[in-house]
């Protein structure tokens, strides 16, 4: 069972600040029960209590050991995390396995393309978009209960980044997520599109005193937003992304993904695209299973993005435009090469063509591996 610990937010929210500086549709979330999704509306303003919740992820994205921010038993006011979109038949948004300190077959297939140097914009579909998760109750709205607890799910850049610009300096930066001391924000949301589709974006934000402040028994009712998240296997994401089933796959059973560069002792250049901000990204897990909770290890220190994209102000609704870049992108990968008769290539590492695709840790950078994988579909149908 967690401890926990002495509930204090002064010198902490901006050392967080301070330091994401420096190192600076809706299926991809798990909705406690009786817990709803907040999603504000064009021009208007709102007042929102950003309650704590108590950390269980030894590898909580701001943790912080020195000032106990955000480790394990300590209360903490959001949970940043990334997704892909546009992923797949169907252009799901999906939550990013890095976020847990896993491997991300989405990612390895990034680092892939810019080794063979595909140009930036094939690239930039299987880049990350960093988010953050809050846990909310909105004040002074005659249509919404005060006490009804949401789920807020937001743009880092649009929402937490312009937050803390804007709000800082102030005094009231210091504790306005704690429960008995906290100031409620308002958050004016202005009418802004990407793509030709309208979304709600924060433009200004302002601490305002709360008429009454919680007591310690609502903590009790703030879920753990560690656990909001819905992720799939590494064999499941890397299917999906591919538009391809498991059932695809060969028959045996016991086959595992093929390793990553890093495990296989390659050098990877660990990055991410989200735009003018550097790189968050945790160095990946050893292990290919589903995300540990109980893992004692922590990630690496994370190192700055040189790679950089320009539309992270974008809504999360995706335009049809980016779901053709997507498909574009796949199709790289799946697509046969037309100047060659896949039956009459073999494989040079003897393993069996067309049957043995993505079993090895040699097919990884193999020279026919769309040739190979090609055959591979063939031989199914």
């Amino acid at each position: 069972m967690i401890k926990k610990k002495k509930n204090s937010f002064k010198g902490k929210t901006r050392k967080n600040a301070d330091s994401r500086k420096k190192s600076s549709g809706f299926g991809h979330l798990l909705l406690p029960e009786n817990v709803e999704l907040f999603v504000p509306e064009m021009d208007t303003k709102v007042d929102m209590d950003i309650m704590p919740y108590l950390v269980s992820d030894k590898r909580h994205p701001d943790k912080d050991e020195e000032n106990e921010i955000a480790t394990p038993g300590t209360y903490w006011y959001k949970r940043p995390f990334k997704t892909h979109r546009g992923v797949g038949a169907n252009n799901e948004t999906v939550v990013c396995p890095t976020t847990f300190g896993k491997k991300c077959p989405i990612c390895e297939y990034r680092d892939k393309l810019r080794k063979e140097g595909a140009d930036d914009e094939e690239i930039k579909v299987t880049k990350t978009s960093e988010r953050n998760l809050y846990a909310i109750f909105i004040k002074n709205n005659k249509s919404i209960k005060s006490n009804k607890l949401f789920l807020l799910d937001t743009s880092d850049y649009l929402f937490q980044e312009t937050f803390e610009e804007q709000l800082k300096d102030y005094d009231e930066f210091e504790t306005f997520p704690d429960h008995q001391t906290g100031s409620t924000l308002r958050v004016t949301f202005a009418e802004d599109s990407f793509g030709g589709n309208k979304y709600a974006k924060p433009t200004r934000f302002d601490f305002v005193k709360r008429k009454e402040q919680y007591d310690d028994e609502i903590l009790e009712q703030i879920p753990d937003l560690d656990k909001c998240f819905k992720i799939l296997s590494y064999d499941d994401l890397k299917a999906k992304f591919l538009e391809t089933t498991n059932d695809d796959e060969d028959e045996d059973e016991d086959v595992k993904p093929s390793k990553s560069k890093k495990a296989s002792g390659k050098k990877v250049v660990d990055e991410d695209e989200d735009d003018d901000e550097p790189d968050d990204d945790e160095d990946e897990d050893e292990d290919e299973d589903e995300p540990n909770d109980d893992d004692d290890e922590d990630e690496d220190e994370d190192e700055p993005d040189d790679d950089e994209d320009e539309d992270e102000d974008e809504p999360d609704d995706e335009p049809p435009a980016r779901k053709r870049k997507v498909t574009s992108a796949r199709k790289r990968k799946v697509t046969s090469t037309k100047k060659t008769t896949p039956k009459a290539l073999v494989c040079k590492f003897g393993h069996k063509f067309g049957i043995s695709t993505d079993k090895f840790d040699d097919c990884e950078d193999c020279s026919i591996w769309h040739e190979c994988i090609s055959a591979k579909k063939a031989n199914k149908k």
